[in-house]
């Protein structure tokens, strides 16, 4: 498989492979342990028939391979372990920088809406003072009409509430 290859998989389908290989490993483990009790058979019997020398010639061919085979498949799993590793930080920074983007947005929309909300009370308040103002005015304009056209009637009412009601706003 080429490292381009291995980029593209996902996290769950490189764990899937390192898994594979872990127990394509323990099969070659066992594979080992038999051809060493094989060659262990093999050596008590070469005592028998040949030499020493011999034997050792033999097991150490077949330790060399051994040993060359583990060596390459150890070597496989730590690029893959490697490069997996690399892409999950990689995907671990785009989404925090993506985050940060989607903080970031939100906080300047938040912003905006509450500048628009308070600009938007404040008229409102303009708008209503005006408005008790003008509805203030007018009430004033017409309890002074009616006092004018019931003064004598009104002459009646307490001092405070006649003051009220002739005072200009």
């Amino acid at each position: 498989m080429t490292e381009k290859e291995l980029k593209k998989l996902g996290k769950s389908e490189l764990i899937a492979l390192l898994e594979d290989k872990d127990r394509e490993a323990a099969v070659l483990r066992s594979q080992i342990a038999s051809l060493e009790r094989q060659l262990s058979e093999r050596a008590s019997g070469t005592k028998k028939i040949g030499s020493i020398a011999e034997a050792a010639l033999s097991i150490n061919g077949v330790f060399s391979a051994a040993q060359k085979a583990a060596d390459e498949y150890l070597a496989t799993v730590m690029t893959m372990n490697a490069s997996a590793e690399k892409r999950c930080q990689e995907m671990i920074d785009q989404t925090r920088d993506y985050c940060d983007k989607l903080q970031s947005d939100t906080r300047y929309k938040c912003t905006a809406m509450e500048t628009d909300a308070k600009n938007r009370c404040a008229e409102l308040l303009c708008e209503a003072q005006e408005k008790a103002k003008t509805s203030l005015q007018s009430v004033m304009s017409a309890l002074r009409d009616y006092y004018l056209r019931h003064e004598d009637k009104l002459r009646e009412l307490p001092a405070d509430l006649q003051r009220l009601i002739r005072a200009p706003r």
